[in-house]
């Protein structure tokens, strides 16, 4: 039994056609594509990873994380004490609720016995509801978060601060 093959003439000018070269140009292609997903997934889950292993660590004074914040402390847990500042809220429009209500997050200055002031994303309430701060002392836990970048395109309309960025509130609030 004998193994017939074309003749290597006929094989070289079929690949050497336009569509034998298109072919092998779009399996390149998708074989780049798959391999830079594939880094992409791989990237992605070690962030996951890197986020869960610091948020399964106990929680420390937020004053004890060094400043700048390394991406390896988001997701951190942390715990702070000192007392809101009244005149330091603003509302985070535009953001849904677990129901898929339109609403505001809530965003305090909570001055820390460091006498810096911190961002805390205290809650959401339905567009238009009135909120109220606790005066006083407080202690809370919560856990850090890097700055919003999904609505980082969006420009700020009418006043309307639509991510939360800590150099933007910083600045709002006048705040180190």
């Amino acid at each position: 039994s004998k193994i017939l093959m074309p003749p290597s003439s006929n094989f070289w000018t079929r690949a050497k056609t336009p569509a034998s070269i298109l072919a092998l140009l779009s399996l390149i292609l998708v074989c780049v594509l798959f391999f830079f997903l594939g880094k992409w997934q791989w990237d992605r889950t070690q962030d996951i990873l890197d986020a869960e292993r610091a948020a399964s660590m106990a929680a420390v004074p937020v004053s004890e994380i060094d400043q700048p914040l390394d991406p390896q402390d988001y997701g951190r847990t942390v715990t702070a004490t000192g007392s809101f500042i009244n005149e330091d809220q603003v509302r985070i429009g535009s953001r849904l609720s677990g129901e898929s209500i339109s609403g505001d997050w809530i965003v305090s200055a909570l001055e820390i016995d460091t006498g810096q002031s911190i961002a805390v994303v205290r809650g959401w309430v339905p567009q238009g509801q009135l909120f109220t701060t606790p005066e006083g002392a407080v202690s809370i836990e919560g856990v850090l978060q890097p700055n919003d970048t999904f609505y980082a395109t969006e420009s700020d309309s009418g006043g309307e601060i639509v991510t939360i960025d800590s150099q933007q509130l910083s600045e709002l609030w006048n705040a180190p």
